[in-house]
Order: structure tokens, then C-alpha cells, then sequence
């Protein structure tokens, strides 16, 4: 048998406690499998909540037609919006995890949710947090040092 690793469709998350793991063996290619479990209704009620309510209107919203949550990051111009999509796609490779996104010029669209989980995890709730840091610090050096 070899090591443990995602099976087809299902993303392999190298940074999760065994505990938000499930594990099996897929018999058709002999390895076995990590998926990750959607949100629990208490995480939900917590710490989803807790990041839509961030900035109402201009945050992350929940879409009505699926699981996921998405959010529109308005840049200064091209060059600071590939530089965040930069940053957040070496932490995406690093978690395992990958966005929706789409840009034009100084915007990104994003949507996030776990395909395998077919729904919201605690993955994206980490990225989305990962995100909106990772925009206030572009924001914060392109003002500059404060006097």
C-alpha cells in the first residue's frame, strides 16, 4: 500500500489534526484517503458568523445557491492585486486549499468552499481570515511608515 494522500476529487489537507480528518482506503488505486468534514452547526453559529458579521456589505457574504462564501477585494491597481493573489496562492499551496477567484484590473472575485466536504469547512474559514490579513497588510505598506 503506499503513504496516505487525497484521493481523486478529494483534497489532502497536510496541516489538519487527525480529528477534522477522515480516513479509508480506496481499494480501486490502493492508497489510503484524507477528506476533511463540513462545518458543524456550532461552528456555524460561531465562527462563521463571526466573519460574515466582520464588515457587513463589504465583507464576506454567504452565496444563496451553494455552500461557500465570497467576497470582492478592491485593489489600487493591477500590480497590488496580482501581488495579494501572489501571496494568498503560496498560502492556498501550503494549506492544500485553492480559491475561486477571478480578477479584472485592481478586483478579485473570490468564493471559497471545500468541494470534498461539499460545503464550508474550517479551511475556508481559515482562508478567508488568511485573505482579509493578508489585504490589510498590502494596505498597511502601501500607505507606508506612520509619522
Amino acid at each position: 500500500m503506499r503513504t496516505t494522500t487525497a484521493c481523486p476529487g478529494v483534497s489532502l489537507h497536510h496541516h489538519e489534526p487527525a480529528a477534522r480528518q477522515s480516513r479509508w482506503t480506496d481499494p480501486s488505486i490502493g492508497v489510503r484517503c484524507i477528506s476533511t468534514p463540513g462545518l458543524t452547526p456550532e461552528q456555524r453559529s460561531k465562527e462563521l458568523d463571526d466573519i460574515l458579521s466582520k464588515s457587513p456589505g463589504m465583507g464576506w457574504e454567504l452565496l444563496k445557491d451553494r455552500d461557500a462564501i465570497h467576497k470582492v477585494f478592491n485593489f489600487t491597481d493591477f500590480k497590488s492585486a496580482f501581488r495579494w493573489m501572489g501571496a494568498v496562492a503560496r498560502y492556498a499551496e501550503e494549506m492544500n486549499h485553492h480559491p475561486e477567484w477571478f480578477n479584472i484590473y485592481n478586483r478579485v472575485e473570490v468564493i471559497l468552499t471545500t468541494h470534498d466536504a461539499n460545503g464550508l469547512s474550517e479551511n475556508d474559514l481559515e482562508m478567508a481570515s488568511k485573505m482579509d490579513q493578508l489585504e490589510a497588510e498590502l494596505l498597511s505598506s502601501a500607505r507606508g511608515p506612520e509619522e
